[in-house]
């Protein structure tokens, strides 16, 4: 059976890109954050990420959005895997300084949502109203709600996290990817 990983940010990494700016005009930044599927088949122009590009070209870009903004070369290594279960955009990415569009990165938008957070044995704390998880610190998985093809996916209950299958994970092992970290996911049968 798969052990899954969440998908994070390297926030240790301070020689990558950094998003200095951003305009959204009226687009709903919700949509690519908790894996609502977007009608259009791409981003308006009135969304614009102006990143500061003095560092390493990062292959997962942090973005104060929780977008996931990767390069077409991470996005290479999860599309055989997980191509039906995300919608892929064109990343709105521009140079802070030159204003320029940034080509070779792709905004990733995983839908395929699985209600598979175990709320027993998982660690989290609800928002003040109570009415949904505001973070999670430890997920604990039920891997029987877990398909085998589910390769890159969020957890239903708590749509910010993007789950990469082990499988995923073992092909980005080696490969010099930058930017990226991940957090492992209990089994809740194991625990």
């Amino acid at each position: 059976m798969f052990k899954y990983q969440c998908l994070l940010f390297d926030s240790d990494r301070t020689d990558l890109w950094t998003v200095e700016d951003y305009q959204v005009g009226d687009f709903d930044i919700d949509i690519p954050k908790y894996g609502v599927p977007y009608p259009a088949s791409s981003i308006p122009d009135t969304v614009q990420i102006h990143v500061d590009t003095s560092g390493t070209a990062p292959d997962l870009l942090g973005n104060p959005l929780g977008w996931l903004v990767m390069s077409e070369t991470l996005w290479g290594y999860l599309e055989p895997l997980a191509a039906g279960d995300a919608e892929v955009f064109p990343a709105p990415l521009f140079d802070s300084r030159t204003r320029q569009p940034l080509d070779g990165f792709f905004l990733v938008n995983p839908t395929l949502k699985l209600p598979c957070l175990d709320m027993g044995q998982s660690e989290y704390q609800q928002s003040p109203h109570g009415d949904r998880i505001r973070i999670v610190t430890k997920y604990v998985l039920i891997h029987s709600q877990i398909p085998d093809t589910a390769h890159l996916f969020r957890i239903e209950e708590f749509p910010r996290a993007v789950v990469l299958s082990d499988t995923v994970a073992g092909k980005l092992a080696g490969t010099g990817v930058k930017g990226l970290a991940a957090q492992r996911c209990y089994d809740s049968s194991a625990t």
